[in-house]
């Protein structure tokens, strides 16, 4: 029997309804894997049904809704499955299938030749899967207009689908991320093989506007009073003191301090050494004794005793690693009692404020790129933009690759 359809809030609702008497691990399992699809959705683009979908495929790397290659994987596989159907207007089932659910459309096809172009060039996987992301966002903002193949593809198109990305408010970072993932695409020959015009026509006249708003850093100042406020006399704090140390000294990402290895603090060699996640380079940086003495400070008299491997892990029960950071800077800017209205207070923010810092004090851009890991200078121009005058000086020596 088929019901009207609902939304992704009213299915998790109602699947959770249907384990209120489950063991607890089970429920366990639910509310671990809707606040990872909850997160997942906030960096997606399209429709809810379709998130799902993309979650499925980019979490366990199989087609959706294909059976996952590791058998522990199946119950949460499972999970996400019942979601999408009853989100469709089915009824809930208590076991269902891993094939013959989804339809695969005529862009799939382009999809899995894209990513194998991709991989070719040597992208690191969160490239390949965000470029992926986009690109199909797009095709499915095509198929919705009625056209179902790659040689039908126009300007409008493309320029429809950025109007669409424009009414939903999207941040310019998250546009300009988008854009360049679909200049990659038409420059592939993917794309030259299959369409009837000149690529970069299709893309002529889309632009990003100029920011329209100060990228979110702070003062030397309030980055010194941050660390000043917290407090290092409890677990917290010292966890708080630590993760901030990582990120405004080295600027080191969100990612990558959270999945830092014990084996990556080399103690006898005064260093850090680490694979970034998102660029797949590997960082060395010298381990400054303000950090050592932090991450000792956590490690020796916080860090819960457990299986995993990671430097910093959750107090409670069960202990696992940390994934985000996210409150961090805001409980310090709190106690500081810094005004951070109008400005993003992240921990990526004290990112952007050590590359600021380092540009007005006229560090070389290509070192700054080196300091933050960035695989070309390009993307560390994102990070200092503010200083504009200074930036048109400079940008005839900056190379973009």
């Amino acid at each position: 029997m088929m019901n009207n359809p609902i939304s992704l809030e009213q299915a998790m609702s109602e699947l959770r309804s249907k384990y209120i008497e489950a063991k607890a691990s089970t429920k366990k399992i639910i509310d671990s894997l809707f606040c990872e699809i909850k997160e997942y959705g906030q960096s997606f683009i399209g429709e809810q049904g379709e998130l799902l979908v993309s979650y499925y495929e980019n979490k366990y790397k199989v087609p959706a809704f294909t059976r996952p290659k590791e058998k522990k994987l199946e119950q949460r596989a499972g999970l996400v499955i019942k979601l999408y159907l009853m989100m469709q207007g089915e009824e809930y089932a208590k076991h269902i299938n891993f094939y013959n659910i989804y339809s695969i459309p005529w862009w799939e096809e382009v999809l899995t030749e894209f990513k194998v172009w991709l991989k070719s060039k040597n992208c690191s996987d969160v490239s390949v899967d965000t470029r992926i992301k986009h690109v199909r966002a797009f095709l499915r903002h095509v198929e919705s207009t009625g056209k179902n193949s790659m040689e039908s593809l126009g300007m409008k198109d493309f320029s429809s689908f950025i109007a669409e990305m424009d009414l939903k408010g999207f941040r310019y970072s998250s546009r300009s991320s988008i854009i360049s993932s679909l200049r990659v695409f038409v420059e592939s020959p993917i794309c030259i093989e299959r369409l009837n015009v000149a690529p970069m026509i299709l893309l002529k006249g889309i632009r990003n506007p100029k920011h329209d708003v100060l990228p979110s850093v702070f003062s030397p100042e309030e980055v010194s009073k941050l660390l000043s406020a917290v407090d290092r006399g409890t677990a917290r704090g010292k966890l708080q003191y630590a993760v901030m140390l990582l990120a405004s000294i080295y600027g080191i990402r969100n990612v990558d301090i959270a999945n830092l290895k014990l084996d990556d603090i080399k103690w006898s060699e005064n260093r850090i050494s680490f694979i970034q996640h998102k660029t797949l380079k590997a960082v060395s940086l010298p381990l400054m004794d303000e950090v050592r003495y932090a991450l000792l400070d956590y490690i020796s008299s916080c860090r819960p005793e457990c299986e995993y491997t990671n430097v910093f892990i959750t107090a409670r029960a069960p202990h696992t690693p940390y994934k985000t950071f996210s409150n961090i800077v805001n409980e310090a800017l709190e106690s500081a009692g810094i005004d951070a209205k109008g400005r993003h207070h992240g921990l990526h923010s004290l990112r952007h404020s050590l590359a600021t810092l380092l540009h007005s004090k006229e560090t070389p851009i290509n070192q700054i790129a080196d300091i933050l890991g960035h695989s070309t200078s390009q993307s560390t121009m994102t990070y200092i933009w503010s200083d504009i005058e200074r930036l048109r000086k400079v940008a005839g020596e900056v190379p973009l690759c």
